[in-house]
Parts: C-alpha cells; sequence; structure tokens
C-alpha cells in the first residue's frame, strides 16, 4: 500500500464512488483493457469539510488476476466498504469499516489525517464458488451457490456468519425457527436475488427483505430475523454469536396473478417499511411501500401516468403452457374485456420460462403502452422464454446466451487469457465448434429471409466495437434473400457500450425504435 501526492484533477475511474464520513472518496481504476482492477482512497475534505486543494491517493487493493473485475459498494447500513474480486464463475469479497472511530491510526499521524486502512476477507476465493454479502449486526448474510458438503447449488443459498469468521467452512444455512427448515437452500424450486436488511428505528426487530424467483415469477419474502443485542460487535472483538435465523418468513402477494416486482429506491435501513418497484401486464410501474412489521399493510407512493389508459378495462390471468424442449412456460394473458365477452380471442402475451430469468428494468419499457395500443407483444430472454423456429433471427440459437468479446474480424474472440476458463478454449476443437454455433456473424443462412433488423453500435464502446456491427449488417444483407427485410445500421458517434446518459436523449433512442418497429410493420 502506498500514497501519492496530486493536484486536484479528475478522477479516471469505472463510475464506482463511495464516500466516507470523514471527506474522503473511495474509487476504482480502469487498466489497458478496461477492467476495473485498483482501489483508491482520496481525502478530498479536511476535519472542517473545507475543500482540500493537495490531495492524497492511496492504493488500498489491487487484483492483479485478469480474470477478476473489482467492484466496490458500501453495506446497506453504511458502516463497511465492501470489495468484491470476481469472475462470472468464482468471487471474493474483502471488508473495512469506514466508520472514523474505527480507522486505524497512523503512528506519524495522530489527527487521523492519514489514517491506514487494512481489508480483510470474508472467505478466501474458492474455484467455483460465487459469494456476496450484507451486514446484519454483526453478522455477514451471505448469498452463495456453496452448498452442504462442499457442492455447488443450481441457484444461490442464504448463509450467515460473524463479522470476522473467516472461511466458508463457519457459513452456516439462515434456517427459520421451529422447522430447522433452510430459507434459501439453493436448489431449483426457489431463487434467491438479493437480500437489504433494515433495523427500524422504532422497534427492536431486525428484517431481512429477499428477493428471487418461485413459481415462474419475481417475488418478494420478508424474514423476522432472530438477532439479540450480543451478536452486535464482531469476532474480533471477542463477541459470541451463533446462525442467525427467522422467526417467520412471509411471501408477500399480490392482486395480480402475473406481475414483476423487486426492491426499490430504499435508502434508509431505519425505515419502518420496504419500498418495493410493481408492475404487471395492466398496471403501469408502481412504488409500493410495505410494512415490515404487518407485510399486508400497504401503500402506493407513486404510479407512473399513462394518458388516456384506464385499467378497469382490462383483465390480467396467468396460465402454464408446453414450451421449447419440454419446458413449462408461465403466460401471462391480457383479454380485453369488452371484446372477450362478445367471443373475440385477441390476446396479447408476455411468457417466461418458469424459474428463470431476473428483473431487468428496461424489458419492462412500454409494456401498458403496448397493450393499449393493441399491438401484440412477445418477450425473448437470452435464458429461455418464447422461442422462435431456427433461422427465424439473424444468426445462430437464439434462445442461447451469447458471452465473449469481440475480435477484428467479427467474431468472437475468446482466446485463453480472456476469459478462456469461463468461456472456453478456441485452439480445442470442441470449445471452437461450440462457440462457432452460436457466432453470429457465423450462423447468417445463406437465401435465408429475416425480418427486418435494426443493428446499433457505439463509436466508444470498449466491448462491442463498432466494426463488429458494421461488419455483422454487411453480412446480412450480403448473404439474406432479396425477400428479407431491409438491415439498418445505427453508429452512436458520441455513446459507447450503454445508451445515451441523459434523460431526453434515452426517450429519442426510444423514439427510434419505436419509429423502426411501426414503420417495419406499414404503421403510420
Amino acid at each position: 500500500m502506498h500514497r501519492t501526492r496530486t493536484r486536484t484533477r479528475p478522477l479516471e475511474c469505472d463510475g464506482s464512488l463511495v464516500w466516507d464520513e470523514s471527506g474522503g472518496l473511495f474509487w476504482v481504476r480502469l487498466d489497458g483493457s478496461h477492467r476495473p482492477h485498483r482501489l483508491y482512497h482520496r481525502r478530498v475534505l479536511d476535519g472542517d469539510g473545507r475543500w482540500i486543494d493537495d490531495q492524497s491517493d492511496e492504493l488500498l487493493f489491487e487484483e492483479d488476476d485478469g480474470l477478476y473485475d473489482l467492484r466496490i459498494s458500501k453495506s446497506f447500513d453504511g458502516r463497511y466498504l465492501l470489495v468484491r474480486s470476481g469472475s462470472k464463475e468464482t468471487s471474493e469479497v474483502r471488508y473495512v469499516d469506514i466508520r472514523p472511530e474505527c480507522r486505524e491510526r497512523a503512528d506519524d499521524d495522530p489527527d487521523g489525517k492519514g489514517a491506514r486502512m487494512e481489508l480483510r476477507t470474508v472467505a478466501p476465493r474458492s474455484e467455483g464458488v460465487v459469494y456476496r454479502v450484507g451486514h446484519c449486526r454483526g453478522h455477514w448474510l451471505v448469498q452463495t451457490n456453496l452448498g452442504d458438503g462442499g457442492g455447488r447449488t443450481p441457484n444461490l443459498g442464504l448463509r450467515s456468519c460473524r463479522v470476522g469468521d473467516g472461511g466458508m467452512g463457519r457459513w452456516e444455512p439462515v434456517t427459520l425457527a421451529g422447522t430447522g427448515e433452510a430459507a434459501f437452500d439453493g436448489g431449483h424450486g426457489r431463487s434467491l436475488d438479493g437480500v437489504t436488511v433494515f433495523t427500524p428505528a422504532d422497534s427492536s426487530r431486525t428484517y431481512a427483505v429477499a428477493t428471487g424467483r418461485e413459481d415462474g415469477l419475481p417475488q418478494v419474502w420478508v424474514l423476522d430475523l432472530d438477532v439479540d443485542d450480543t451478536d452486535g460487535e464482531d469476532a474480533e472483538a471477542g463477541g459470541t454469536g451463533r446462525a442467525l435465523s427467522a422467526s417467520s418468513m412471509v411471501r408477500l402477494g399480490f392482486p395480480e396473478s402475473a406481475c414483476d416486482t423487486g426492491i426499490g429506491p430504499n435508502r434508509d435501513p431505519s425505515l419502518p417499511y420496504v419500498a418495493l418497484s410493481y408492475d404487471s401486464l395492466v398496471t403501469p410501474p408502481s412504488t409500493v411501500a410495505v410494512d415490515l412489521s404487518d407485510p399486508s399493510a400497504r401503500r402506493v407512493l407513486k404510479t407512473r401516468d399513462v394518458p388516456g389508459y384506464d385499467p378497469d378495462d382490462f383483465a390480467c390471468d396467468r396460465t402454464s403452457a408446453g414450451g421449447a424442449r419440454s419446458a413449462l412456460v408461465r403466460v401471462g394473458q391480457v383479454p380485453d374485456e369488452e371484446e372477450n365477452v362478445r367471443g373475440l380471442r385477441r390476446r396479447r402475451l408476455v411468457a417466461r420460462r418458469a424459474g428463470r430469468g431476473r428483473r431487468r428494468r428496461r424489458g419492462r419499457r412500454g409494456r401498458v403502452e403496448a397493450v393499449l395500443r393493441g399491438q401484440e407483444r412477445g418477450r425473448i430472454t437470452r435464458r429461455g422464454g418464447l422461442e422462435y423456429e431456427p433461422g427465424s433471427l439473424p444468426g445462430g440459437d437464439n434462445g442461447r446466451a451469447v458471452r465473449g468479446r469481440g475480435g477484428d474480424d467479427g467474431r468472437l474472440d475468446n482466446t485463453p487469457d480472456s476469459g478462456g476458463v469461463e468461456w472456453g478454449n478456441p485452439n480445442e476443437e470442441e470449445f471452437f465448434d461450440y462457440i462457432m454455433s452460436y457466432s453470429p456473424i457465423n450462423n447468417v443462412k445463406e437465401g435465408a429471409v429475416y425480418p427486418a433488423c435494426l443493428i446499433t453500435g457505439g463509436l466508444f464502446d470498449p466491448r462491442v466495437q463498432f466494426w463488429e456491427c458494421a461488419k455483422y449488417a454487411a453480412e446480412l444483407r450480403h448473404t439474406a434473400s432479396d425477400e428479407s427485410g431491409r438491415v439498418l445500421f445505427k453508429t452512436e458517434m458520441t455513446q459507447g457500450h450503454f445508451a445515451g446518459s441523459d434523460r431526453y436523449k434515452f426517450i429519442k433512442d426510444l423514439a427510434f425504435e419505436y419509429a423502426f418497429l411501426l414503420d417495419s410493420l406499414g404503421m403510420s
């Protein structure tokens, strides 16, 4: 660990910034391949809250393994800085208490301006084990694919340990009091996406709000955790604790059988309620407050206004149907009530494979608006969902996740040093054939009829270079049948991997996509 002096200048960071309570800023620097790899701390305010001109950068940690990205966040209660080194298959979390009173003082700096911070490890990395943590009154709530006996589970399970109890062997399942059943065992029946801990100021109780999937839909659970006051000390301080259990676990129910819900914009862990995001095929995106002590008590904080839309004109239903590869597909149906009475069978469908996929904010846009306009909508997810016939979309198996880094020739570049451990080594015939089987540009069929395609790219995209999009568009135009739809290639000259950063630019991009869609359908 070393410190360098610097005049005030813009941070060359990956966008992850965390403030501490003593006027300091944690940030992560990118390497030459745009991989987040170094964690720094910069003190920007003095003890009186005044700006420091001659600032200091302190290197706290460097991830040398090119397979791992470095990410930082703050625990929801604001006590710990969490530093996660992770690949797609393996992860490791370090932490440091960032409260001013817990910072270690340097002998030659008694006023604490140059206080040193030592990162500690929750548990050393183990190949094939992924985990992330949240703080809960002296415990870590660990979401991990590590199962009993050291095996790997298909979904993340929920375990706990004392802060300072290093090693995966100390992780114990969070169980339900009375039955001893694991709240989340990582099995196929119930998946876990995230856990947020609340300690209401007007109560002695501690609640964990978990999000995940069950029965083919996003779900939210409220766990009333048994945590006594003696569990507030860390293991390093000599505290004695036990594995966490929940006196109750309630899965929230909602009035509509096909809906989408998840954790909303929560900022204060001391509030007695949790804000959830909610929407359905007929309900516009809304924010709902749920009382933690009585989850049946709720109030709507805000609902998106959709001009001219009356939800009473529509109904929402849910059924199941056999899907591709014998998978069960949950299908949400939105029949127009008036037309349904007359016996007409016009339905709008949105489907997902049961138990697969995660909540995606961008996937919800325009859902209610599309129903209102009378357009049929379908959702295709990379992992499951409705699958089109082979060749109906240009380039390979549309139901398979395509992962890799773009190469100069427009194909996937899965060389060993860029992630061969995760993606497969293309120098081995088995993996080469597999990669070629889903490489989009290599699977355009000669003379095939393809629908109209809008292909977009960003000039400053470090992940998918603009020439890859250009070559893909050229391949479609050269190879597809004359009966195919048009191929439009659009490059954003000021953007990178994601869309415009401001609200109006996002709306402009969205309007262009809708215009292309409507024009391709012959609508005006």
